[in-house]
């Protein structure tokens, strides 16, 4: 999308034209989610008064160990491996491409001028 200021800087109007990416956030939720959330009370929930159904939920508060997977870790270091590989080849394609390169021609040429020195026959 582009979006168009005009500022004025030294008495002069200047036109700013900027190019802005919009970005559309959607999310989805399945209908069935969306029903459950109004739906009635059932069994002892709907029987019992509110009160005593907000005893009833209780929040652990002991310490839970989480252990990240190693596979994920050997997986990015293999990434991290071949992202480094790539950075290096393509620093030695630039620094190949800045050498001097012999055609087919100037190497034929330069064999003619030995034979034509050198007094050989063809």
């Amino acid at each position: 999308r582009t979006a168009i200021d005009y500022t004025e800087r030294d008495g002069k109007t200047y036109k700013v034209i900027r190019q802005v990416k919009q970005i559309v956030n959607t999310s989805w939720t399945n209908d069935h989610i969306k029903a459950r959330l109004n739906m009635a009370k059932f069994g002892k929930a709907a029987t019992n008064d509110p009160a005593t159904e907000k005893v009833l939920v209780v929040r652990s508060e002991e310490e839970v160990p989480i252990e990240i997977s190693r596979k994920l870790a050997i997986q990015a270091s293999v990434k991290d491996e071949a992202e480094e590989k790539f950075y290096e080849e393509s620093l030695t394609m630039a620094e190949n491409m800045t050498q001097q390169k012999k055609a087919w021609t100037e190497i034929n040429r330069l064999k003619q001028v030995e034979r034509d020195e050198g007094g050989t026959d063809r």
